[in-house]
């Protein structure tokens, strides 16, 4: 089975753009959001985004287009690109891994900024 041909396509440079203008439409500056960029697609409307943001650099985000950037639905799948890699790679393209049932969460995106109390 040529399981390659099915995961998610890491972006080209050309398209490592910022999520916000592609998923919701608008780049949205007052959400962490902002600072979050296209780091792969399915091409199907499904993304996952990594965050350039300084305290949070690296986190990779399920941005999803029913969930990108909803507080409380928004979840890291990874603490860096490198694990996001390595994860996709020994999936195999079974599964989005953060879906299946033995997903241990790291956690939602907007957790630290709620405790915060600041979107920036």
């Amino acid at each position: 089975m040529d399981w390659y041909k099915r995961i998610s396509k890491i972006v080209p440079p050309n398209e490592f753009v910022l999520s916000n203008p592609v998923i919701v439409g608008e780049q949205v500056d007052e959400d962490i959001s902002s600072h979050w960029f296209i780091v792969g697609h399915d091409g199907n409307g499904d993304y996952i985004s990594i965050d350039l943001h300084q305290e949070r650099s690296g986190k990779c985000y399920d941005s999803f287009w029913d969930r990108h950037g909803v507080l409380g639905d928004c979840p890291v799948i990874a603490k860096s690109f490198t694990e996001l890699l390595n994860q996709l790679v020994k999936n195999k393209g079974e599964r989005w891994y953060w879906l299946k049932e033995d997903f241990e969460s790291l956690g939602d995106a907007y957790d630290d900024i709620v405790e915060n109390e600041s979107l920036r």
